[in-house]
């Protein structure tokens, strides 16, 4: 325990010096002996290691199939799933991230399912003396029908189907995520809009809500005629009794029917379609644990984020600060939005679970019970407690030590980042210099050393013409447009880094091609950034369109 003069507020906030007392992080994660009154070591068996190794390959799959699910749900639903208010919807939809973020976020899933089984996997008079957590009955059902599962008899063929179905995955997303990013409004890379204070987006619904209230007095003096026309036409559609009575006998096929059309192509009995979603079922076990006693640390996702709080410092002690921190909050909340809404509104249904298909009338119905018992500020669950400790902890930032400090000379000629690196003002007068000589450098290298003339004064652009793959490159006023050709021949022609070899592409040159531009525009952004006095928003020019795309003009 903590003294009390010794107590921050971010520490006294997490009540990871309560949760983890007597448990130093060396000894929780190894387990060495003779730890908490036990008196052999804590040893994972190669056997149980081998199969929890497969257990979080299958992670891959359970979270494809949620983000399949995602990827077909409208933007009405993906709104509610982002807002954080039980009676409000935000402003802008759920939005998957990047496939780098995607697996930094999975990653912890993949941990915390990890430690869960090994957790499990010791003898229950261990557990709560070893972690300190209890197992709820739902997840040891779940992990017990898990570990004894025909599946992971045969661990490498159900590697090798994971790799198949990872495979087909990986591509319809590649083709699916294309497309969405073609029409999405706002693409969340790293999940930090999901961060910002929903504060002001209330406001903004408030105001909206005060606007729609006058429109609504405006709309009422047409519902007169509106109605009038409708009695007008009933008249007409008696006429066409028997086309109505047709199509009531015609009938549909109902949900029932289609639920079990889908059961009858489900998952086998100890197929490895049934142990992915016995491994959905164990993750949503996580996720809807109650809270006992109204401390979340009791639940196992709340436990699992207090251990990534834990710092890389050698001597394992200390605790992350908040601004370290919050980044993996964010990456839990994400998951638990895919998971949750995968347990709402499943594209597929999971027989094993009993779970039904979406239906296609009244999902908002079907959603809102859950958000309201899981996903909202109001609610006491594991989520809820990571959305108020992610606020807590970007207010909190605020205040923690920065991440650089800079020292300056007595003299205040010099600044120093510890004892690495010393900058004198002289020095820093001439980073522009040096920027400039190797944004030179690079162009010269990727156009090999070809320097047309170009008097830049005189390029003509037309921003009216909004055609598909038009530039100002293809302007007939600037005669660039057979200029690609010229380049395209030097390539060939080179003595150094040719691109071409032996009549085919040389894709080692190609790759050192493509890292010579990152560093252009390294060296462009870099020379913006000393030049200005002020910090410049030079990273939008990395945004700007030189050319005419599908669906957004240059």
């Amino acid at each position: 325990m903590t003294a009390f003069a010794l107590q921050t507020p971010w520490l006294d906030r997490t009540g990871w010096d309560r949760t983890y007392s007597n448990k130093g992080g060396q000894e929780y994660f190894v387990g060495s002996g003779k730890v908490y009154g036990l008196e052999d070591d804590i040893v994972s068996p190669g056997e149980d290691e081998d199969r929890i190794a497969c257990l979080v390959r299958l992670v891959d799959v359970v979270m494809s199939r949620c983000d399949e699910t995602a990827r077909k749900t409208s933007r009405h639903i993906l709104c509610w799933l982002r807002s954080n208010q039980a009676s409000s919807i935000y402003g802008k939809p759920f939005t998957l991230v990047q496939s780098s973020s995607t697996s930094k976020y999975r990653l912890l899933l993949k941990r915390c399912l990890a430690m869960v089984c090994r957790i499990y996997r010791l003898h229950p008079d261990r557990r709560i003396k070893v972690a300190g957590l209890a197992l709820s009955r739902k997840q040891l059902q779940f992990l017990d029908a898990i570990w004894t599962h025909e599946a992971l008899g045969d661990l490498a063929a159900l590697n090798e189907r994971i790799g198949r179905h990872k495979c087909q995955v990986d591509h319809a997303q590649e083709v699916a995520g294309g497309h969405r990013e073609s029409h999405s409004e706002n693409t969340n890379t790293e999940g930090e809009e999901e961060e910002d204070d929903e504060e002001d987006e209330e406001e903004s619904e408030k105001d909206e809500e005060e606007g729609e209230g006058e429109e609504e007095g405006e709309d009422s003096n047409h519902d007169y005629d509106y109605d009038q026309e409708v009695e007008e036409g009933s008249d007409k559609q008696e006429n066409d009794g028997g086309f109505t009575a047709w199509l009531e006998d015609l009938g549909e096929i109902t949900e029932e029917e289609d639920d079990q059309m889908e059961e009858e192509a489900g998952a086998a009995r100890g197929s490895p379609e049934e142990l992915v979603e016995l491994l959905f079922g164990l993750t949503l076990a996580i996720a809807t644990q109650p809270v006992i006693n109204g401390q979340p640390q009791t639940t196992v996702l709340i436990y699992f984020s207090g251990i990534l709080g834990f710092s890389l410092s050698p001597g394992g002690g200390a605790f992350l600060p908040a601004r370290s921190y919050t980044s993996n909050l964010s990456g839990l909340v994400y998951i638990l939005r895919l998971v949750l809404l995968e347990y709402a509104l499943p594209l597929r249904a999971y027989p094993t679970l009993a779970l039904q298909r979406r239906p296609r009338m009244g999902q908002l119905k079907r959603l809102q019970p859950i958000r309201r018992q899981y996903m909202v500020m109001e609610s006491q669950s594991p989520m809820e407690e990571l959305l108020s400790l992610r606020n807590y902890g970007q207010v909190i930032s605020r205040s923690d030590t920065p991440a650089y400090l800079l020292r300056w000379s007595a003299n205040g000629r010099a600044v120093s980042f510890g004892d690495k690196i010393s900058i004198s003002m002289g020095q820093f007068r001439r980073l522009p210099e040096h920027f400039i000589k190797e944004a030179a450098r690079l162009c010269n290298e990727m156009m090999f050393s070809w320097d047309p003339v170009i008097n830049l004064s005189n390029i003509t652009d037309d921003m009216t013409n909004n055609k598909e793959g038009f530039s100002f490159v293809l302007h007939p006023k600037n005669k660039l447009d057979t200029a690609y050709l010229e380049l395209l021949h030097r390539t060939s022609r080179a003595h150094r880094n040719s691109l071409v070899h032996g009549g085919n592409w040389d894709w080692n040159a190609i790759f050192q091609y493509f890292k010579r531009d990152e560093a252009l525009l390294s060296a462009i952004l870099g020379g913006m950034f000393c030049t200005g006095g002020q910090l410049p928003r030079c990273t939008e020019v990395l945004s700007l369109m030189c050319c005419n795309g599908e669906l957004h003009p240059r």
